[in-house]
């Protein structure tokens, strides 16, 4: 599971649940999750689309830590890359680095097809639980 937070319109905060889970057997493979989410207030339907998720890559600190993830998901067209760091804004050369690794990796993107999602463009009160996403669209 992962929180991410989101503000929309009116700079209204509130929090989406993701939820990673092994496909049933026997389509299981090693790395594959199918990715859904709990919709903040209890609204159904975060359940509904089962988006075909991968681990990518993930990096460890000397202390056992994760410092960086890649999860790669795609569905019907739909096509998202995250990319999560420790740093609230890691430096662009950073995140091009993790962008590589996922592409070494296997992952099918264009990387100017991209809009990255700075942390640090999000207000000082807003959850901080990852520190960068970046988007295919």
């Amino acid at each position: 599971e992962s929180n991410f937070s989101v503000i929309y319109g009116a700079r209204i905060p509130f929090l989406i649940r993701e939820h990673y889970r092994p496909p049933p057997a026997p389509t299981h493979m090693r790395g594959i999750f199918a990715k859904s989410v709990s919709i903040p207030g209890g609204i159904p339907g975060g359940s509904l689309l089962q988006l075909p998720s991968a681990i990518v890559d993930v990096a460890m600190t000397a202390g056992g830590e994760a410092e960086s993830l890649i999860i790669y998901s795609c569905l019907a067209g739909l096509k998202v890359l995250k990319i999560a760091t420790r740093s609230r804004d890691a430096p662009d050369t950073a995140v091009e680095q993790l962008v590589q690794r996922a592409i070494s990796r296997g992952v099918d993107l264009e990387y100017g097809s991209m809009t990255r999602v700075r942390h640090s463009d999000c207000p000082a009160w807003a959850p901080s639980t990852i520190g960068v996403e970046s988007v295919m669209v």
